[in-house]
């Protein structure tokens, strides 16, 4: 039979429900910062990444369901480049703290720059990311201090006989 695809291309897609121990940067800075460890850099606060909040990940698949497109592979992606230097900055600014920044070795992995073209998003979907970094960063790090603190009064509530 006839057999149709669109596959969606995300960036580095972060936000609430992303867990630090697994993978992310921004919630795993987020976490070392307010629990006060330094945060590691492998190379350059100059490494830039496209990042996606989740909600505007979201609205892309939501469009690409809806839109009647058929046979298209789109990048979903901000197409910013943020550095880590601001990424850092937007984390600090919504923890209240400062970072103790350890630099290590650069990774052969590490493309220096990486931001994405989702003008076909745009075209075909209908779609743009509208989440600015810092305001992302906000919510990730409100998610994580409510997680946070809903696990800390769990604990304190069992009782022991």
């Amino acid at each position: 039979g006839n057999f149709t695809y669109v596959i969606l291309r995300a960036a580095n897609v972060y936000g609430p429900g992303q867990l630090a121990a697994s993978h992310g940067v921004v919630s795993r800075y987020a976490v070392r910062l307010l629990s006060g460890e330094p945060l590691e850099v492998w190379g350059s606060l100059r490494l830039a990444r496209d990042f996606l909040f989740v909600s505007d990940f979201i609205g892309a698949l939501v469009r690409a369901v809806e839109r009647p497109v058929a046979d298209l592979t789109v990048n979903i992606a901000s197409g910013r480049a943020t550095t880590l230097a601001q990424l850092i900055r937007a984390i600090e600014q919504s923890t209240g703290k400062h970072a103790d920044i350890r630099i290590k070795s650069a990774r052969a992995i590490d493309m220096p720059v990486t931001r994405f073209d989702a003008r076909l998003a745009r075209k075909k979907l209908g779609w743009r990311a509208v989440t600015p970094v810092a305001e992302g960063v906000r919510a990730t790090i409100a998610w994580l201090r409510e997680r946070s603190e809903s696990r800390s009064s769990a604990k304190k509530t069992v009782r022991r006989p």
